[in-house]
């Protein structure tokens, strides 16, 4: 499955050398599909303390899909770039401005790095606004993919591809710098502070100008704060909706409630931002997803 900039969990297993798996019981924020009805498995493992600047996770998807049969994968992508080893060839995939859309079939898995936001920044030769969000070549445009993409071409198991992947990160890496910290911490705020209803909320915290803001997330991150905001927001109001999907509330007042939660001026305008990236209103949505990935 190629990266997108979230990945999905049905299940888990320990990390390697300290390293510890997070196990959840539903997609976190950034999959558009139904508690334990997802068609693919993928282990999360945490990096290590030292590496938690520039690595958000490592995570390993695997899929068996029945012959003749295909799904497919949504993910509504966080703001941050992913490196994916995929048969052989490592692939890095910037954000979709949209929904990454991947139809499985067979069987197959992939190891995944997820890197923290503004970090592409660090090891990629072009701009990384201009990175694709359906993935490319690493070694065409990131400067130490040939000899990652060969050490984890190498590797039997995935407590190796970690291991080797830490090691090439923290020779070549030496820290963030101060500028990176802010946009990671800005991008923190803007996606999971349930108070920051405006970018202007995130500025006055960090006692930075709008302007100084966006310059900065224009260079590390390609995207504007106002985008990391939205995205956040829609985040959220997806992940809600797949909570309340099983309820006995009405369409109605859980739309509502999910739009007055998340910041949105009213049930529309929740509607008409949900429909534009993802395709479908709210409710039209939930219905292909429980047709799609029927119980049991």
């Amino acid at each position: 499955m190629k990266s997108s900039s979230a990945d999905p969990v049905r299940s888990s297993a320990p990390g390697a050398h300290g390293h510890e798996a997070a196990r959840h019981s539903t997609p976190p924020r950034g999959i558009l599909g139904l508690p334990d009805r997802l068609p693919y498995q993928v282990t999360r493992t945490q990096p290590s303390d030292e590496l938690r600047w520039c690595i958000d996770r490592f995570w390993t998807s695997a899929w068996q899909i029945p012959p003749g049969r295909a799904v497919t994968a949504r993910v509504l992508p966080h703001p941050t770039v992913n490196l994916t080893l995929e048969s052989g060839e490592l692939v890095i995939t910037g954000v979709a401005r949209g929904v990454f859309n991947r139809t499985l079939t067979g069987n197959d898995r992939v190891f995944g790095i997820k890197l923290r936001p503004g970090v592409a920044r660090l090891l990629i030769d072009i701009e990384v606004g201009a990175l694709s969000g359906q993935g490319q070549p690493a070694e065409a445009v990131m400067g130490l993919a040939a000899e990652l993409a060969e050490q984890l071409r190498g590797c039997r198991r995935d407590r190796e591809r970690i291991a080797v992947t830490e090691a090439l990160f923290g020779s070549r890496l030496a820290g963030p710098s101060a500028e990176l910290s802010l946009v990671q911490e800005a991008v923190a705020a803007l996606t999971s502070d349930p108070d920051v209803r405006r970018v202007r909320d995130v500025t006055g915290q960090l006692g930075v100008s709008e302007r100084t803001l966006q310059r900065l997330f224009a260079d590390y991150l390609g995207l504007t704060p106002g985008w990391v905001l939205r995205r956040g927001r829609l985040h959220a109001a997806a992940e809600r909706l797949i909570q309340l999907a099983a309820s006995a509330t009405s369409e109605r007042t859980a739309l509502a409630d999910v739009a007055a939660e998340f910041g949105y001026a009213d049930q529309a305008h929740l509607t008409n931002d949900f429909t534009k990236i993802i395709g479908l209103p709210p409710a039209s949505w939930l219905s292909t997803l429980i047709s799609e990935h029927p119980a049991g």
